[in-house]
């Protein structure tokens, strides 16, 4: 199902896209999992609407990862909002991409890398719900899962539970900032900077992000531009942390070279408010544009609206203060 957002606050839920079903049960499905055609690899992929307490959990993050920073990124021209209120969620139960999910976790768990040396994202102390789903009752968190944000706008949102991330290194590491891999961000400022409303269209208004569960593994910790790939594709770390926070105050952000470490779960559509009010739609809105790329890759300022080949969230290479 995809969610439809109408004036008056109706919500209108259509057929997702077909997926081809993966045949077997995937890997260690969540216990939260409530279609049992996903469940048995029946069904290619199902779009759950969200709980009420899914959707608590959600505002939950978008309050808490809230910092009061802007970067050069953000370029729609508006202030910055003081509050993200979210209006609904999706969840997607898509066997085939949790079970590449569940595999790389396997790999990283067995790796025995981390431990106490794990850095944890902000948004695990945000929300007690969300948290408990990335740890287990017996074994804890042995490959340091967290749930991760990437902007974007509600109809590439829905693609993407479908299609997932794509990495692609093949000449694209021109003007990257940490490396041509998938940035997500652990706040809700730094996603909202790419994200973008559909104007005019069902979900006029309405912005969104993907949260996200990954597996992290180890950090590989730089303040500084550079592609930093090779340590996480040689095993030894599971992605890399750029530290922009520590090193300009701003935000960190996490950079992802598997395409498999990555399950973009819940689809979270939110409005913009500043003072209690919703703010307006920018008349010209300058956020980065539609762009339709041969594959996925981080760019400077990159474009985030391809529903096939998304385009992921960009930095500023010379420093990301205001």
């Amino acid at each position: 199902m995809i969610f439809r957002h109408r004036a008056g606050g109706r919500g209108v839920f259509m057929s997702a896209a077909s997926v081809k079903p993966l045949g077997r049960p995937p890997l260690q499905p969540p216990p939260y999992w409530t279609d049992q055609g996903c469940i048995a690899g029946e069904v290619g992929h199902k779009i759950i609407p969200g709980t009420a307490e899914e959707l608590e959990w959600m505002q939950e993050i978008l309050d808490k990862t809230f910092k009061n920073k802007v970067t050069r990124d953000r370029k729609d021209g508006q202030p910055l909002a003081d509050r993200f209120v979210a209006v609904q969620c999706l969840r997607s139960e898509h066997p085939e991409l949790w079970d590449r999910y569940a595999e790389r976790r396997k790999v990283v768990s067995a790796s025995g890398s981390g431990g106490s040396n794990f850095v944890v994202p902000k948004t695990m102390a945000a929300s007690h719900g969300m948290a408990q789903r990335c740890t287990h009752a017996s074994v804890g968190n042995p490959a340091n899962q967290a749930y991760l944000l990437h902007g974007t706008n509600p109809t590439s949102a829905v693609a993407i539970l479908s299609n997932s991330f794509t990495v692609d290194f093949a000449g694209k590491s021109a003007g990257t900032m940490f490396g041509p891999g998938i940035y997500l961000a652990e706040s809700s400022t730094k996603a909202d900077e790419y994200a973008r409303d559909d104007a005019g269209g069902e979900y006029d208004g309405l912005y969104a992000l993907l949260v996200c569960k990954a597996v992290l593994g180890k950090s590989y910790v730089t303040e500084q531009p550079g592609d930093f790939r090779e340590p996480v594709l040689n095993g030894e770390f599971g992605h890399v942390l750029g530290d922009r926070e520590k090193a300009v105050g701003t935000f960190r952000e996490f950079i992802f070279f598997h395409d498999a470490s990555i399950y973009p779960e819940y689809a979270v559509f939110y409005r913009r408010e500043k003072d209690g009010k919703i703010m307006p739609r920018p008349e010209r809105e300058t956020a980065p544009p539609v762009m339709e790329m041969e594959a996925a890759f981080h760019t400077p300022h990159s474009p985030q609206i391809s529903p096939d080949t998304e385009t992921l969230q960009g930095t500023d290479v010379q420093g990301l203060q205001a």
